[in-house]
């Protein structure tokens, strides 16, 4: 069960606008026991794999309650066909104690697009890193940051990777196809870690690319279609796959 409530104030016009708010996220989660492997895909369940005694919050179920300050800074010429511009997104809270569970959480987005042909040709570059801070079991499993999936670390299937820490890069190139559509080239690079010391050990990063198709009008994205290998090929539909924190709030 998933509820979520906020407001905020919008200042600015299109190109420069600025949002700043604050939203309370009330989140109950419960999990399955022991099943079955995936006779499909020959998935194992949690169960099977972990000994969910040590996995906080899952043996038990979780509730929690979070709340966030959020800040939005876009100066992108349009939020469709973007030539130039940044879009910044960050937010930090944590949980309201309650049933042994307490942190702090925490994360910032930074894609820029850089015009390098009459905003036909874009150049992207994008950082985003997540993280929570606390005593191990103070913290449900599920609401570890994650990577993997059509906006975090495409190449890798959705939520891979958790831990307390996450970072992911992107450099991506947008080029003409017709009117409303464009294609991409791009490469992804994270890293879901313990400290941020483990963190930047590059040596551990996760590297996915491929490429996409974008259908778009000049004022929104319509949708994305995404070919990525990583440790397999992922195909992602998805409205924007720039916006790693497009549907934090929405995660059960």
């Amino acid at each position: 069960m998933l509820a979520l409530a906020g407001m905020g104030y919008t200042i600015g016009r299109p190109g420069g606008l600025t949002l700043f708010g604050v939203t309370g996220i009330l989140n109950h989660r419960d999990f399955e026991g022991a099943r079955k492997a995936n006779l499909t895909t020959g998935e194992l369940s949690t169960s099977q794999v972990y000994d969910t005694s040590r996995l906080p919050g899952f043996d038990d179920g979780s509730r929690t309650l979070e709340l966030n300050g959020n800040l939005v800074v876009d100066t992108r010429d349009a939020e469709g066909a973007t030539g130039s511009g940044v879009y910044l997104e960050a937010f930090g809270g944590g949980l309201a104690p309650q049933h042994d569970y307490h942190f702090a959480h925490y994360g910032a987005e930074l894609p820029g697009y850089i015009d390098l042909y009459h905003r036909t040709r874009v150049l992207v570059l994008r950082v985003a890193h997540e993280a929570v801070t606390g005593k191990d079991e103070n913290i449900p499993f599920a609401d570890l940051p994650r990577l993997g999936g059509p906006s975090r670390l495409r190449g890798y299937t959705l939520d891979r990777f958790r831990d307390k820490t996450t970072a992911v890069a992107t450099v991506e190139y947008h080029y003409p196809i017709h009117e409303l559509i464009a294609g991409s080239l791009f490469l992804d690079a994270g890293r879901a870690a313990p400290t941020y010391k483990s963190l930047f050990e590059l040596d551990q990063w996760r590297v996915g690319g491929g490429v996409g198709l974008i259908i778009r009008s000049k004022t929104s994205v319509l949708f994305t279609l995404d070919v990525a290998y990583g440790d397999g090929v992922n195909v992602y539909f998805t409205t924007d796959p720039l916006r790693a924190f497009a549907g934090r709030s929405e995660q059960l």
